[in-house]
């Protein structure tokens, strides 16, 4: 298994497949990224609580490094994206960028979508930025995807220049992932699991063999994509389920995964609550159960419990 590092309100954790989760930094992790670049496989950035940005390198050490504190006013950070230089998504649907000083500055770029001004949560709060994800391909080398909680999922083919909406908010995207040959997908709050073949230019939904359609976490293997779902936001019963890549029928059945999972989670399998490498997939539950897989979620076992509300897991992979 690759080693595989998870965040939480209480530090960074380590787990490697040799024992249970171990501490390596106890400062609060909001967010974690791999790098999109290929040549930087091992090297993820972390973001903690305060702005601090900073990377872990397990081919050198188990130790966070940080960087440095990053101004970002007012806006608290949400989620993290390393697309060749870093993106911060914050409170209030806001996007920065870092510059070539390292700095980092707001896109101005991103707050003037057009129709931005109707986002907002579903009590009324300000928009959150909840997602980021990079697809690769394309003249620049990729796309930088932005999932705004509630205002949908923007694209920019240029860095964070300019921006094209590609989902209308009323559809409640959680999360968004993506793949290779403009493959994106979704989990939504009021349609299911969305997909999309041709980088976001159309879409299509399901909820066929889903037991509820709220869903909250996506991710894609190399042979399946996954998702979970749950009854609702806050009392929720949750599961996690599996479907062949390449499916494009909408009554192809989603399959509830088992092979050592509990039958039903509480509460929801959360945005970013999903994190793959090759065929292997971890799972981080809300009470900080951890279960690993190296056989594309066909087989699960437990590795053990983080301490803490956790908020990220990724793979170290090389």
């Amino acid at each position: 298994m690759a080693p595989l590092l998870v965040g939480t309100s209480e530090g960074l954790f380590l787990v490697t497949g040799q024992g249970g989760p171990s501490r390596i930094d106890d400062q609060p992790v909001v967010a974690m990224a791999n790098p999109s670049a290929p040549d930087r496989g091992g090297v993820v950035s972390v973001l903690d609580a305060s702005g601090r940005v900073g990377t872990v390198a397990l081919a050198k050490s188990e130790t966070l490094v940080r960087k440095g504190r990053v101004d970002l006013g007012s806006d608290a950070p949400t989620t993290l994206l390393d697309a060749g230089r870093l993106f911060i998504g914050t409170r209030g649907a806001h996007l920065f960028r870092q510059g070539d000083d390292g700095g980092f500055d707001r896109l101005a770029s991103y707050d003037a979508v057009p129709g931005r001004s109707s986002w907002t949560q579903p009590w009324g709060a300000p928009p959150d930025t909840r997602s980021l994800a990079w697809l690769p391909g394309g003249a620049d080398g990729g796309s930088i995807l932005v999932n705004a909680h509630v205002g949908g999922v923007c694209r920019s083919d240029d860095g964070g220049e300019s921006w094209v909406q590609l989902l209308d908010p009323g559809i409640d995207v959680h999360q968004v992932a993506a793949a290779g040959s403009g493959l994106l997908v979704v989990a939504t709050g009021v349609s299911g699991f969305g997909w999309s073949v041709d980088r976001g230019d159309s879409w299509r939904f399901t909820d066929a063999g889903l037991h509820a359609e709220y869903c909250r976490a996506v991710a894609v293997t190399v042979t399946s994509v996954l998702v979970s779902a749950s009854t609702g936001p806050f009392d929720g019963k949750a599961a996690l389920y599996r479907r062949a890549l390449g499916v494009d029928d909408p009554a192809v059945p989603f399959e509830k995964v088992e092979g050592g999972l509990p039958e039903w989670f509480d509460g929801n399998i959360d945005t970013n609550a999903l994190a793959t490498h090759g065929s292997e997939v971890a799972l981080l539950a809300e009470d900080g159960s951890l279960f690993v897989s190296t056989d594309d979620a066909r087989t699960w076992r437990s590795v053990g419990r983080v301490p803490g509300p956790a908020t990220s897991l990724v793979f170290a992979h090389p």
